[in-house]
This record gives structure tokens, C-alpha cells and sequence, in this order.
């Protein structure tokens, strides 16, 4: 909500962004190099983290990811 937003602390914010994530657990495919991968939620600085098959992990600032 936009008083998450105002807060200094963003701590809130992230909570409730977890609550509502439907990302996180889900198969997908990032659009840099079509790397396929878990989606393991978002870090402190918005990145998408993901699992990667090779079980790296990866923190997806730029591109788009498809469900698959």
C-alpha cells in the first residue's frame, strides 16, 4: 500500500510483498540467456532471485521471465 511506500523503513513493504508473491516456487524461464530456474522471491534491492537448474543462484534485475 502507498503508507508502506512512505515508510523509511521498507522492511513492511517487503513483508507484505511476500504475502502477496505468486512468483516464488514457480518454474521460469529468465529472458537473459533463457536460463530456466525456481523463483525464490525478491532480495532488499527488488531483484527477482532465482534458482537456477545448474543450482546457482541469480538475482534477475533486468529482462522478463515466463511462467512455465
Amino acid at each position: 500500500t502507498w503508507e508502506l511506500l512512505q515508510q523509511e523503513d521498507l522492511a513492511p513493504l517487503r513483508c507484505r510483498w511476500q504475502e502477496l508473491d505468486t512468483t516464488s516456487g514457480r518454474r521460469v524461464v529468465w529472458s537473459q540467456g533463457d536460463l530456466a530456474a525456481v523463483a525464490e522471491g525478491v532480495d532488499e534491492e527488488g531483484a527477482l532471485l532465482l534458482r537456477l537448474d545448474d543450482g546457482t543462484r541469480a538475482a534477475a534485475r533486468v529482462g522478463e521471465i515466463r511462467f512455465l
